[in-house]
């Protein structure tokens, strides 16, 4: 087997998993209509720059989802819901009534969030884990011009491969025999 034809098939092989890699997660969670979670820990894409220099904008993060017996302190870093369902990232300040309330704050923002976050809007607790910029490209991937780029195109490659490939082996098949 030549050096061009190892190249070939790896790349094949690469672009079949990261295609059922992307359709599996996709689908599971429009399934559960919830985002991926592996062993209790989510990634978010960070959207504002509100966290900077903790957390840069376009980044991707991972939170460890809160459980009930989960403490939250000043200084951790949450995840949580606002009253508009939006995911917010920010870091609390102050507790309020016995552990059930608390106050937010972007380490690049200048006030207090303006509404306290109740104990159960809070989704996790931010890992210290972060992959800066790649949340752009994670963010550009739920467009429809993502999933053209990102699932049809390389489904259309592997098509084509495929078919180049099953003409080549019958081609060769054809002059074996003559």
């Amino acid at each position: 087997m030549t050096f061009v034809k190892v190249i070939q098939k790896s790349i094949t092989v690469i672009l079949y998993i990261l295609l059922f890699s992307l359709l599996f997660t996709f689908l599971s969670s429009v399934i559960k209509d919830e985002p991926p979670n592996l062993f209790g820990y989510q990634m978010k894409i960070v959207l504002s720059g509100s966290m900077e220099p903790t957390i840069q904008e376009g980044s991707i993060i991972f939170i460890k989802l809160r459980e009930e017996s989960d403490f939250v302190r000043p200084g951790d870093v949450v995840t949580f819901v606002t009253e508009d369902e939006v995911l917010v990232t920010h870091r609390v300040v102050a507790v309020k009534d016995e552990n059930l309330r608390y106050l937010t704050k972007g380490d690049a923002n200048s006030a207090i969030d303006l509404s306290p976050v109740h104990i159960n809007n809070i989704v996790g607790t931010y890992t210290g884990v972060t992959i800066p910029f790649l949340g752009y490209l994670f963010y550009f991937v739920t467009t429809k011009a993502g999933i053209i780029v990102t699932l049809i195109i390389p489904g259309a490659i592997l098509l084509l491969t495929s078919l180049v490939q099953i003409v080549r082996s019958l081609r060769n098949e054809t002059e074996m025999h003559l």
